[in-house]
């Protein structure tokens, strides 16, 4: 009988969990949950063996960014979520689109959104940082077809306060290293506390403490980096041919898809440090910082990444430096407190009278740029 004081895992697997090619996904489709006894519950061993079982999806495949081009083209099937306050969203959103708070939005696509009714949902916000990291936190917690609007609605269309201009800088081009850090000692992943039962709702859990400390918890810029780099664990995410080219000093390089795996090096990073991502624009760190901190580990992205030190370099060698035409849309938006196109699938939307933009017709561009 000791054997039920002891952890009983399910893991079966009838169908991938991360695998959804372009059938509609259900959070968790394929995977019974973890579970244990309830006298001997080990929140961070079993929630460690559900992440493991889904393949660690987020830092596996990611990152899962769509560009506005494809929502415009696919608007009929896709959920748009915006993520900007109700004022923005009111002067101007993409038809259709639900206008949620970041720390409710777990709480809202479990409660008033039946996700697996379209191919994508897909959430934005201004620059596409905050809708990166929304993503990498529905992704960690079983939302297989959530993807983030590259750019955010700097892409949909040039009527928007352009975040990216303001914030794509060189300063740091000829201040780089080319010094190979190591990474760091093995060490014990994060402890996780709870008193939930199923790892999913364990995870659930961690992701709504994790929105709940909000969007700027999870960010940092580089200035305030390099002002004081002891006092972070910086990480170059992105391939290591790149990361030999130049970097910041004191940064430490992991391979995208690969090392912050549970079997590769994700047991390098520090517990008792502020780890810091930066990529290329800000988007794929964001997405794999949301993972990280659901953990439990202490991560922040660093916004707009290196376009935000060294664009001039990106956009020299092909390395998703951002250019203006990457934001040159200009596809019609909607004003109103209201989406215009609200489906039965949600619950609580009610559709009220708006009034449509007038779109300005050109030719669309292809968005470059992105993350790797």
């Amino acid at each position: 009988m000791k054997n039920l004081n002891k952890i009983l895992i399910f893991l079966a697997l009838t169908a991938s969990f991360t695998s959804c090619s372009d059938e509609v996904c259900v959070p968790g489709k394929g995977l019974k949950d973890v579970t244990v006894v309830k006298d001997s519950v080990n929140p961070t061993e079993i929630t460690h063996r559900f992440i493991k079982a889904t393949g660690e999806y987020v830092v596996s495949n990611g990152p899962v960014i769509v560009s506005a081009d494809e929502v415009y083209e696919n608007l009929s099937d896709y959920l748009v979520i915006d993520l900007r306050n109700a004022d923005e969203y009111s002067k101007g959103h993409i038809n259709g689109a639900l206008n949620v708070e970041l720390e409710k939005l777990v709480e809202y696509m479990n409660n008033k959104v039946a996700a697996n009714a379209y191919k994508k949902v897909v959430i934005t916000c201004h620059s596409g940082q905050s809708a990166s990291f929304a993503a990498g936190i529905l992704r960690t917690i079983g939302y297989n077809n959530v993807y983030s609007m590259k750019y955010g609605m700097n892409s949909w269309s040039n009527e928007y306060p352009n975040k990216w201009v303001a914030n794509v800088s060189s300063k740091l081009s000829n201040n780089l290293e080319t010094k190979d850090n190591p990474k760091g000692k093995s060490v014990k992943l994060p402890v996780i506390k709870s008193e939930k039962q199923l790892a999913s709702a364990i995870l659930k859990e961690r992701a709504i403490t994790v929105l709940n400390k909000g969007w700027k918890a999870a960010t940092i810029r580089v200035d305030d980096v390099t002002a004081n780099p002891d006092k972070y664990y910086i990480i170059s995410y992105w391939p290591k041919a790149r990361y030999n080219s130049g970097h910041l000093k004191g940064a430490i390089q992991y391979t995208p898809k690969k090392d912050l795996r549970m079997d590769a090096s994700l047991n390098t990073l520090p517990t008792n440090k502020t780890i810091v991502v930066y990529c290329y624009t800000g988007q794929v760190s964001a997405y794999t910082v949301a993972y990280l901190r659901t953990l439990g580990y202490d991560a922040k992205t660093m916004v707009f990444g290196a376009n935000s030190f060294e664009n001039s370099v990106l956009v020299s060698k092909g390395w998703a430096g951002f250019t203006a035409s990457a934001v040159a849309n200009s596809y019609p938006s909607i004003t109103g407190a209201n989406p215009t196109n609200a489906r039965a699938t949600v619950a609580s939307a009610k559709v009220q009278p708006t009034k449509k933009k007038k779109a300005v017709k050109r030719k669309k561009k292809a968005v470059s740029g992105g993350c790797g």
